[in-house]
């Protein structure tokens, strides 16, 4: 059982470090390939260009792409297709996007709103 898991959890280690640690952390991909690569964008990019918002326990729940048509693709922790290079990265509290996409401090009190 512990090499399955440890076979799920390469390149997702840190990811599942997080989980762990704070199951409703708020996870945003990105990565020079989600800007160009229509898969990526219609799943982790809003219609303006800012990232969606995910909790983990919604990436987590998605499990994997293997085996779904390229239309049935979800938001999922690892990779989304063979070729992506998207990063997940955590998403600090009190932190939320700007009208160009960039992370920027709101405030204290700011509340992330994950995607549904």
């Amino acid at each position: 059982m512990a090499k399955i898991i440890k076979k799920r959890s390469v390149g997702k280690k840190n990811v599942v470090e997080i989980s762990l640690s704070a199951p409703h952390t708020y996870i945003h991909k990105d990565g020079y390939i989600s800007h160009n690569c229509p898969h990526c964008r219609r799943l982790y990019l809003k219609p303006d260009g800012t990232p969606k918002v995910f909790s983990m326990k919604q990436l987590l729940s998605n499990g994997t792409n293997y085996g779904r048509k390229t239309a049935d693709w979800k938001p999922v922790v690892g990779a989304t297709h063979p070729n992506c290079r998207c990063h997940n990265n955590m998403l600090p509290d009190g932190f939320g996007f700007d009208k160009n996409g960039d992370m920027e401090f709101k405030n204290a009190d700011y509340k992330h709103k994950a995607e549904k």
